[in-house]
């Protein structure tokens, strides 16, 4: 999992200039040298806030099997990546895929503490 915030802190590692920036990204130079570090992300997750269209807000995490997005004024969404990766399939609230659908949503209220988001 790669994102553009782990852009800078690419290019400030490439020009020796590690150090002296402060940015929530990780550096994509081990992965640019075919070594993934142990401790790299399994995940990425995001917040988006459309006030503007109406009162909602998204929280999503996509892992390299699921994506789960909620919604704070609609319903929520969880597709299956390997197998539907243009989304088209809502899951759910499938009784089968619970356990997943749970997994990400404690993963998803854990970052928003996090962040401090609540």
């Amino acid at each position: 999992m790669v994102a553009t915030i782990d852009v800078l802190p690419t290019l400030a590692e490439i020009t020796g200039q590690a150090e002296t920036v402060r940015v929530d990204g990780t550096s994509l130079l081990p992965l640019l040298r075919g070594k993934k570090p142990a401790d790299w992300r399994d995940a990425w997750i995001d917040n988006y806030d459309m006030t503007y269209l109406e009162e909602d807000s998204m929280r999503m995490i996509r892992t390299e099997d699921w994506k789960l997005v909620t919604h704070s004024a609609a319903g929520h969404e969880l597709f299956d990546m390997k197998n539907d990766p243009g989304e088209l399939q809502n899951l759910y609230s499938r009784p089968d895929l619970e356990k997943v659908q749970r997994e990400l949503e404690a993963r998803l209220e854990e970052w928003t503490k996090e962040v401090g988001l609540e």
